[in-house]
């Protein structure tokens, strides 16, 4: 199948799976190409939906409503202690920020600061979760965070424990969410417009990963 002449896997990145390397780019894409009310009822429907609070989801949707602006970077870069991080998609609206970390089949890196060895000598690893929950909570921003998930289980406190999570707003969601809005949304007869013909390939490709 074809899915766009555009080859998503030059952007790819160590640590990330094949399915990875090609997935997320091509969502922060397909994201960008939507109407700001498409952006709202997306992050609403496939990333706030299993959230730790509805309470915190309402109040981040009605934020999203009234930013001006909405976009997605794939990859953005973040400073962290002595280091750089780059978390799988960052959307960025008016005084607020979304950062969804994605893994397929891949375990998540839960080391709470555990001393290991890294290309030869010791690092301090608190591990990519606690990392990016720890630089969320940092910002002067509303934020929200998000794990993307297929073929593995999450950490079980990951939504429960407010003392090691400091980003309020967290939720859990998975590729098969993704697959139900791709296949919804490319159902729209709308020839010519690319978002819908790559919201359909985007649902067949799942498809044959078997992740629909």
């Amino acid at each position: 199948m074809t899915i766009s002449s555009r080859s998503y896997k030059d952007q790819a990145a160590d640590g990330q799976s094949e399915l990875e390397k090609y997935l997320t780019p091509a969502l922060v894409d397909f994201f960008n190409r939507l109407d700001k009310s498409e952006k709202v009822t997306f992050i609403e429907e496939c990333f706030l939906r299993g959230s730790n609070s509805n309470e915190l989801s309402s109040k981040m949707i009605t934020q999203l409503e009234n930013s001006k602006g909405l976009s997605a970077r794939y990859r953005f870069k973040i400073p962290y202690s002595s280091a750089i991080k780059y978390p799988d998609i960052t959307i960025f609206g008016k005084n607020l920020m979304v950062l969804i970390e994605s893994r397929i089949v891949s375990g998540i890196t839960q080391t709470h600061g555990i001393q290991e060895k890294a290309n030869g000598r010791a690092v301090d690893l608190f591990g990519q979760i606690e990392v990016y929950d720890r630089w969320l909570s940092s910002q002067n921003l509303d934020t929200g965070f998000v794990l993307l998930i297929h073929g593995i289980i999450p950490p079980g406190d990951f939504l429960t424990d407010d003392k090691t999570y400091q980003t309020p707003l967290r939720s859990v969601t998975t590729w098969q969410s993704i697959h139900t809005w791709f296949n919804r949304y490319g159902q729209k007869n709308n020839e010519g417009d690319i978002k819908y013909e790559l919201a359909r390939n985007l649902a067949e490709y799942l498809r044959d990963q078997n992740m629909s």
